[in-house]
């Protein structure tokens, strides 16, 4: 019989990937590390999680995916400079960053190891 999947052991194991991440960096962390965090056993993550890697997109995929709506969303503006055409989109823009800047900081800064090594260079 199939294991149910439970949304808010889901989030747990997010929840507590993110503050691990944030602490060592992606090739620091250990899985051990964001069970014990969560309150699981290693082996649960792997129900919900491929690998490391997996859960290591699964947190910071929301901010990535922000900015790149965000760049888009400019580029779809027709009139005025990039700077102006920034200004109509930036203020939401930045405020949802805000609101996920552990992430930001996970991505942008702790993602060595990841296919996300280069993501500074590509968003700034």
């Amino acid at each position: 019989m199939a294991q149910v999947l439970k949304e808010e052991v889901r989030n747990r194991i997010l929840e507590a990937a993110e503050k691990v991440f944030y602490k060592k960096d992606y090739r620091g962390a250990k899985l051990t590390e964001i069970a014990k965090e969560a309150d699981i056993p290693v082996a649960l993550i792997y129900t919900y999680f491929k690998n490391k890697e997996v859960l290591f997109d699964a947190v910071v995929s929301s901010v990535y995916i922000n900015f790149e709506s965000a760049f888009d969303e400019e580029e779809s503006l027709e009139k005025g400079s990039a700077s102006e055409r920034f200004d109509e989109v930036g203020e939401n823009y930045i405020h949802e960053l805000l609101k996920e800047r552990k992430k930001l900081i996970i991505l942008m800064d702790k993602s060595s190891g990841t296919k996300h090594t280069e993501a500074k260079q590509k968003l700034i």
